[in-house]
C-alpha cells in the first residue's frame, strides 16, 4: 500500500473514532465465530447505518482490533460492511466484510486472506452491545 493510501486509511479510522461516543446499538450484538478460533463481535449502529466490529484470533493487520464500518445493504439479506480507501486520484469503497446466508467473510486490508465466521447464539448472548461500543470509544487502535 503505498504511503498516501495508508495515511488516508488510518486519518479515516482516527476520524470515525472521534465520533464513535456518539453509536447507539439499532439491534442487539451479535457474535460470529470462524472454524479456526476467529470471533467477531458485532454491533449494528446508527440507524443500521454502520457496523461496530471487534476482532479477535483473524491475525494481523486486524488481530484485537475494533473497527466502525459504514454498512450496505445489498438486497437478499445480503450486506457489506466498507471503509474508504484512496486509490491515485480516486476514493473507493473497500469491502472489509460480507453478509451471505448468515455468516460474514472478512476481507482484511493489504492481505489476500478471507476468513469466515458464522452466528454463535449462545455466544451472542454473553456479549453486551454497550461493551462492544465501549471498546469502540476507547481503542487506540484504529
Amino acid at each position: 500500500m503505498k504511503r498516501s493510501s495508508a495515511i488516508f486509511f488510518v486519518s479515516s479510522l482516527l476520524l470515525s473514532t472521534a465520533s464513535l461516543a456518539d453509536l447507539k446499538a439499532s439491534e442487539p450484538a451479535k457474535v460470529y465465530i470462524g472454524d479456526n478460533g476467529e470471533k467477531v463481535e458485532t454491533v449494528v449502529v446508527n440507524d443500521s447505518k454502520e457496523i461496530v466490529a471487534h476482532l479477535v484470533g483473524v491475525g494481523a493487520p486486524w488481530e484485537g482490533k475494533t473497527f466502525t464500518w459504514t454498512l450496505k445493504d445489498k438486497g437478499d439479506g445480503d450486506k457489506a460492511a466498507t471503509y474508504k480507501v484512496k486509490r491515485g486520484s480516486k476514493t473507493e469503497d473497500h469491502n472489509a466484510m460480507l453478509f451471505s446466508g448468515g455468516g460474514w467473510t472478512l476481507y482484511p486490508q493489504g492481505t489476500n486472506k478471507e476468513i469466515s465466521v458464522y452466528y454463535s447464539k449462545g455466544d451472542s448472548e454473553k456479549v453486551k452491545a454497550a461493551d462492544i461500543l465501549k471498546m469502540a470509544t476507547s481503542s487506540s487502535s484504529n
